[in-house]
């Protein structure tokens, strides 16, 4: 599974005119977005983050988040439980999922 959306980000940068820290907005139009890893314990859960190229060929950016897991017998496999926490977020408002043959949501 992933997510694509537009992603805007802050890029803050050094010039190397005159040593100024500048700061950019880049966008990735039609980013790739996937969950490339989950580190959890009973109460609290950090998922790290992929922002790649539409074309998946590179990760442009790379940000991780923190949710409290649901460590109940009945509750969906951790990662499907950080795809549907992102969803939650502003920074995924609008984010479509991905899937691949098989997955469900």
């Amino acid at each position: 599974m992933a997510l694509k959306k537009d992603f805007s980000f802050q890029n803050t940068y050094i010039s190397t005119i005159n040593s100024e820290t500048l700061t950019q907005t880049d966008t990735i139009s039609q980013s790739y977005i996937v969950v490339s890893g989950v580190n959890a314990t009973k109460t609290l859960a950090t998922v790290t983050v992929q922002f790649k190229s539409s074309d998946q060929a590179s990760t442009a950016l790379t940000k991780s988040y923190q949710f409290t897991p649901d460590v109940s017998e009945t509750a969906v496999n951790i990662i499907k439980q950080a795809y549907r926490y992102l969803k939650t977020l502003d920074d995924f408002e609008d984010a479509t999922d991905v899937l691949e043959t098989g997955q469900i949501a």
